[in-house]
């Protein structure tokens, strides 16, 4: 009498970006415990990058099943993690999505800026202060302009990819900049 198989989608783990992310951050959590390989597997397999899908079964019983990786797995993306090309890539992305904020960061606090001496110069009736306000609108108007200007070259050459952002799509159109892929 054979044994009875299992279904082959419960026992294979399929791996997608998010949760390659997961593996990469776990085995990375690892490495700074300084854990050998054996009590890696044992703490990522114990839920670190999260559990399976619930059966009814396993809600009766509230019983909770970690996602596990076999240690082929472990040794194959633990080799990818310290590889020179990953770690590039890596920080090149962590340098992309600081100068995207930074960028964006400064463009609201231009356009706040411009927002209040709005108000300010709707609220001021000294005909002296209300054109140092309109002065002061101007002498700032061309960084806010670059700043926008930074941020359309980015889209229209495609060499910088947003994040999913959602400051940074609120702003593109507001600003009518579409993304041409």
């Amino acid at each position: 009498m054979s044994k009875p198989k299992t279904p082959k989608m419960d026992r294979k783990l399929v791996i997608d970006d998010e949760m390659a992310e997961r593996i990469y951050n776990a085995i990375w959590i690892c490495k700074i415990g300084n854990l050998n390989p054996t009590e890696a597997l044992a703490f990522i397999n114990s839920g670190e990058i999260g559990y399976k899908k619930q059966t009814d079964e396993d809600i009766r019983e509230k019983r909770f099943r970690p996602i596990e990786i076999s240690e082929s797995t472990y040794f194959r993306y633990k080799k990818q993690l310290e590889s020179p090309e990953f770690q590039t890539k890596e920080v090149f992305k962590i340098f992309r999505e600081e100068y995207l904020a930074e960028i964006v960061s400064r463009f609201k606090l231009f356009k706040r800026l411009e927002a209040k001496s709005m108000k300010a110069l709707e609220t001021e009736d000294d005909p002296h202060k209300q054109q140092l306000i309109i002065n002061g609108i101007f002498r700032n108007s061309p960084y806010t302009t670059s700043l926008m200007d930074i941020i359309k070259q980015i889209v229209e050459r495609n060499k910088m990819p947003f994040p999913k952002n959602a400051e940074v799509e609120k702003i593109l159109q507001k600003e009518g900049v579409t993304k041409s892929h």
